[in-house]
């Protein structure tokens, strides 16, 4: 599936699109032709594919603006809207859930967003910030990111779906992202030191965030390979 920490900024999707109108989503089976998924009315692009072979991504709207779609075989396209402007794809779990961001009406803001099959899309808010993305959703429905605070600060959240989204905080610098999470509720990232070096992370609810440079061993030498942790 694509690979959401390549950091990709949040519009190339949609400006892809509208360069490239003629493009077209597709599902390639394992044996068999390419599918074309179709568009509803420029381009398309797909994000994300489940075992049940439902697909998520983007595709351009008549108003010229990108929205999330998710697609099944026996309905088609759905365009999944907006939370008042555009939005995107970034993951869906085995369930069908979709995650992104969408741009929240006339204040350009973007927000982190949940959409279950048939139901409308979730607005998950922010940490007081004027923006926040979802980048990777489990099974469980367990959905992570980050979000600016008020002070303009980016941080690690989690939403589980039963309320507001849970700072996870950082590592005593400013920035922390998360990039994706398991079934088990394991997830990993990346955070800011004190001395604005950026360490990665994984985080449990009951363990909390832990520096993965501190689980580093050192590795046994051998012959023609230095010593060290790799």
């Amino acid at each position: 599936r694509w690979r959401k920490h390549e950091q990709v900024s949040h519009h190339s999707v949609r400006r892809y699109l509208r360069r490239h109108r003629a493009g077209h989503a597709v599902r390639w089976p394992r044996a068999g032709p390419i599918v074309d998924l179709g568009t509803l009315y420029g381009g398309s692009g797909a994000a994300a594919i489940n075992d049940a072979g439902q697909i998520a991504g983007d595709v351009e709207v008549a108003s010229y603006d990108s929205h999330a779609f998710f697609w099944t075989a026996a309905r088609g396209m759905v365009d999944l809207g907006s939370l008042g402007g555009q939005s995107e794809t970034f993951d869906m779990n085995a369930s069908g859930q979709v995650v992104g961001d969408a741009e929240v009406g006339a204040a350009h803001e973007w927000h982190a967003f949940s959409w279950r099959p048939w139901q409308h899309m979730v607005d998950l808010g922010t940490l007081g910030g004027d923006r926040s993305h979802a980048f990777d959703v489990n099974d469980r429905g367990d959905v992570v990111g980050f979000s600016t605070t008020a002070s303009g600060q980016e941080r690690v959240f989690v939403w589980n779906g039963t309320g507001h989204m849970r700072d996870l905080g950082p590592f005593g610098g400013t920035e922390s992202r998360a990039w994706q999470i398991n079934d088990y509720g394991l997830a990993v990232g990346q955070a800011m030191l004190t001395n604005q070096t950026f360490r990665a992370f994984a985080w449990t609810a009951g363990g909390g965030m832990v520096d993965l440079n501190r689980r580093l061993r050192r590795l046994p030498d051998r012959p023609g390979r230095a010593s060290g942790p790799r």
